[in-house]
């Protein structure tokens, strides 16, 4: 069982010196760096408790906490470049004017979703998603504050563009921005450390709004 992550932190730094405090703040940032990479170089669905998303963030929430710490008690802990491309990306992320996915496994496993922001309004058109549905373009359930609080949870700033490990299985993310930028995350038979957030983000948007026309 893992421990509370505010429990955890005030073990590594109380009653450590400036030095040591930052060593343990620096071997967090290893570790989870070496769990992430472990996590995707194995298949994206996970039965193991406590799961990988749980991990992960516990990794996440011990690094705030022992910051949070040594930034009280005025030792320097300055950001990665990592963690500084994963805030800039969280900020750009409320720029999102929407986003579309496509995977292809071969026939029949071969989907698409695109999710359209009018608004506060999220209009999806999908083809065979989920499990072989028919096309159909409709007015999800969730707004799109729900949208973004969902894709947070796939931490896609950490992401990296390509995973590529040969076979079947192609899929590609391209988020769409108000500048009109887009961000594009592609991968064969491999996947990032937080793609099962991004299905369920998929699965998510699937259910119509009641009473549509």
């Amino acid at each position: 069982m893992l421990e509370a992550p505010a429990v955890y932190a005030e073990e590594l730094v109380k009653g450590k010196s400036p030095e040591e405090a930052t060593a343990a703040l620096e071997k967090l940032r290893r570790e989870m760096a070496e769990y992430k990479e472990k996590a995707e170089a194995e298949d994206f669905r996970d039965d193991k408790q406590p799961s990988r998303h749980t991990v992960l963030w516990w990794y996440r929430e011990c690094i705030c906490e022992v910051r949070s710490r040594l930034e009280r008690a005025g030792i320097p802990c300055p950001y990665t470049e990592e963690e500084k491309r994963a805030a800039a990306f969280e900020e750009r992320l409320r720029t999102l004017t929407g986003f579309s996915f496509t995977y292809d496994g071969g026939l029949p496993a071969h989907y698409a979703l695109t999710a359209h922001f009018e608004g506060e309004a999220v209009q999806v058109e999908k083809v065979g998603f989920p499990f072989d549905a028919p096309a159909a373009s409709f007015r999800s359930a969730l707004e799109r504050r729900d949208v973004l609080d969902l894709l947070q949870d796939a931490h896609i700033g950490e992401w990296k563009r390509e995973y590529r490990r040969g076979g079947e299985g192609k899929w590609q993310l391209t988020l769409r921005y108000a500048d009109g930028q887009t961000d594009v995350y592609v991968g064969e038979n491999a996947y990032p450390f937080g793609f099962e957030e991004l299905r369920n983000v998929l699965l998510a948007l699937c259910a119509p709004r009641e009473g549509r026309e």
